[in-house]
């Protein structure tokens, strides 16, 4: 009975709403990107666990173990690249112009094509 009561409690959006808020008081630095009602549950819960963790080991005694990925980007010779606020998604430019996004948390990296000027009128 318990159990599912805390289960239904942490599916509702009010829920998320309301660690998202405090997360972002308490852990400063980044907002939420987007209007927080276009985002899934899921997303919502992701976001908070991101900012906790980071919160939890800048502020820890412990070494930082760090997340490496590495991936092949196959599609174009990458010029530059950013990661951008959150940690999940890399852009990258060429030096053509064109522009890809990784998305570095799906198990399958593919580059995304944003921009190719070679495509434009």
């Amino acid at each position: 009975q318990t159990c599912k009561a805390f289960y239904n409690t942490t599916r509702s959006r009010q829920f998320w709403y309301q660690l998202v808020e405090s997360c972002e008081s308490i852990c400063g630095g980044s907002k939420i990107n987007e209007s927080m009602e276009r985002l899934t549950i899921l997303d919502l819960e992701r976001w908070v666990v991101r900012r906790l963790r980071a919160y939890e080991s800048w502020f820890s005694d412990s070494p930082l173990a760090l997340r490496a990925r590495q991936f092949q980007c196959s599609k174009a010779k990458i010029g530059r690249a950013k990661l951008l606020p959150g940690g999940r998604w890399l852009l990258a430019s060429t030096p053509h112009g064109q522009y890809f996004i990784y998305d570095l948390d799906s198990p399958h990296t593919e580059p995304q094509l944003l921009f190719d000027p070679g495509e434009c009128d």
